[in-house]
């Protein structure tokens, strides 16, 4: 189960994709415009987004889309683009180019609907950095588990979710063994974990400095090599 935002200002296109979506036991949130579309995204997490590129109030999809780009929370959330039959190449490629992920050509059909939601709701926006997968235990309150670190920051499995912007250390045997104190993290993107019961969060190191960040890059560096 998913959390969906479909932002479209047609009644036709928000009742057949939401009735697709809600068969398949997903929750969805419905939106008419860019403006009520922007205070959802900033109130609930979201796993994905859909939305239309002309949209009502002089606004439109490639807006919206830069604006969610634009903010860290939401850079990792997957974007599909609805696009009528008689828009040009050139507006889908634009909208790939700011930020969205997929798209879909009006009229809609189910089953490739379905289909392109599906891969949307599995793929991992995979980003150009160096990083080590880990099993390491960690508290904040609870139990969670740390499954990657990068140099900018570790992807965290907690059985309860953290608003976003929150700041908060995790006290774990693991910062020791890599040589660092325990550093602040705030948490950047949160979301319902689809293959356990709980949350994927994404955390990012809090006024590291150059010294303090170098342990964490050596460590990088030397478990990669020994998984070559």
């Amino acid at each position: 189960m998913a959390q969906i935002l479909i932002l479209d200002d047609s009644e036709t296109i928000l009742k057949i994709t939401s009735s697709i979506l809600l068969s398949k036991g997903h929750k969805v949130t419905i939106c008419k415009s860019a403006i009520d579309a922007i205070e959802q995204v900033k109130k609930k997490i979201f796993d994905l987004i859909i939305t239309d590129l002309a949209l009502p109030g002089g606004n439109n999809g490639f807006d919206f889309i830069r604006t969610c780009r634009k903010d860290s929370a939401l850079q990792q959330v997957p974007i599909m683009i609805m696009t009528g039959q008689r828009k040009e190449k050139k507006d889908v490629d634009k909208a790939i180019s700011v930020g969205a992920n997929d798209f879909i050509v009006k009229p809609i059909n189910p089953e490739i609907f379905e289909s392109k939601v599906d891969q949307l709701l599995t793929k991992k926006i995979k980003k150009n950095v160096d990083y080590s997968i880990l099993n390491a235990k960690g508290l904040w309150g609870a139990e969670v588990r740390i499954i990657k670190m990068t140099e900018q920051g570790l992807d965290i499995q907690s059985p309860f979710l953290v608003p976003v912007e929150t700041k908060i250390k995790i006290l774990s045997e693991f910062f020791k063994e890599i040589g660092i104190e325990t550093p602040w993290v705030k948490v950047v993107h949160c979301s319902r974990s689809s293959i356990a019961d709980g949350y994927n969060i994404n955390v990012k190191f809090v006024d590291l400095t150059e010294k303090e960040t170098l342990p964490i890059k050596n460590w990088i560096r030397n478990l990669n090599k020994k998984a070559g």
